[in-house]
């Protein structure tokens, strides 16, 4: 299981902030979806800018087609297909169904079984839905259309499909080209 699902799970339902600028929503006090990546990637180690979803999605990590995708990669979606502009955690059903047969986390058992009890997903997303008043909640991951806004028709859409990407977080080695996969 990856180490940064294993600690993302134990934000379940603390407090989630609509995103008003790159300083906030960075705790659990309340966290933005990308102050929320920005939070776990800290705790497992790893500095990161103050960056939002966009800025990840350009500069951090390594591309992962579809299909690929394991838990603890960043998932990215596009709300008028212009821009990435939300991130959250990949989750894969086996790994919540690890969680159920361990006791090493704070999780309550029951937030993860009675939420599978309710869904028949393979593939669900951990984070925040950048709203204030929310929380931090596991989700479906569910491919959805991309409706283009009108006022931004002067724009090219570039996304037309939800989810837009998938990357797995890697840094890069001091003084080299290549990337470290994160475990």
């Amino acid at each position: 299981m990856s180490q940064l699902t294993k600690i993302a799970l134990q934000y379940l339902g603390f407090p989630a902030v609509q995103y008003t600028g790159p300083n906030e929503g960075q705790t659990p006090e309340g966290f933005t979806c990308s102050g929320f990546i920005q939070f776990v990637l800290r705790e497992a180690g790893i500095d990161v800018p103050n960056w939002h979803s966009n800025e990840f999605f350009d500069r951090f990590g390594i591309l992962v087609h579809e299909g690929l995708q394991k838990s603890g990669d960043l998932v990215f979606e596009s709300k008028y297909g212009l821009k990435p502009n939300h991130v959250e955690f990949y989750v894969s059903i086996d790994t919540l169904s690890v969680l159920l047969d361990t006791e090493d986390l704070r999780i309550p058992k029951e937030k993860i079984s009675d939420f599978l009890a309710t869904t028949n997903s393979d593939n669900f997303m951990l984070g925040c839905p950048g709203r204030d008043d929310s929380k931090i909640r596991l989700t479906e991951l569910e491919r959805s259309i991309i409706i283009p806004n009108p006022k931004y028709n002067h724009l090219p859409q570039l996304y037309n499909i939800n989810p837009i990407g998938y990357k797995r977080p890697a840094v890069l080695h001091p003084g080299k080209r290549y990337h470290k996969i994160l475990p």
